[in-house]
Formats: C-alpha cells, structure tokens, sequence
C-alpha cells in the first residue's frame, strides 16, 4: 500500500478593493459586506483577508473589475413573472 504524504497548505490571500469612503461607499460597504459573509461561511482558517478602500482614485496596472448591470435581474424576473401568468 503506498500512502500519499500529507500536505500543509499555506496560507491563502484573497482580498477586495471596493470604495469605502466618499461617493459611491454605499454600495462599496455593501459589497465588502457580501464578501466578508461568503469568507466567514467559508470556515477556513488558511485564508487572510486583506481589505483596501480605493478611495475612487486610480488603480494598481494589475487591477482588474468585474461589474455588473444592476436592472438584470429584475429583467429577468419580470420575463419569468409574464411568462407564468403573474
């Protein structure tokens, strides 16, 4: 029988830069919120969490953003809700 050796993962780094002061923290709070919800459901222990308010200034050149269009879902939702006699 040959048994694989056990590895020790290292600690991962995730982190989010979200707006977090001045216009637009709102939804920056909320979103850093969200994050930290899915980290804590998570439960483990290998990840740290590093936080950072861009300030709505410019950007690292390695920054990257996903975005997403905020009437989507309801868009979808009202074309199901026609669509099954609601």
């Amino acid at each position: 029988m040959c048994l694989a050796p056990q590895v020790q993962a290292d600690t991962v780094k995730v982190g989010i830069i979200t707006t977090l002061s001045g216009g637009g923290s709102g939804l920056g709070v909320d979103v850093r919120d969200g994050f930290m919800l899915a980290i804590n459901n998570a439960n483990n222990a290998d990840l740290e969490v590093v936080i950072e308010d861009d300030g709505r200034k410019g950007c690292h050149k390695n920054y990257f953003n996903v975005a997403w269009q905020n009437d989507s879902l309801h868009e979808a939702m009202g074309n199901y809700a026609n669509g099954a006699d609601y």
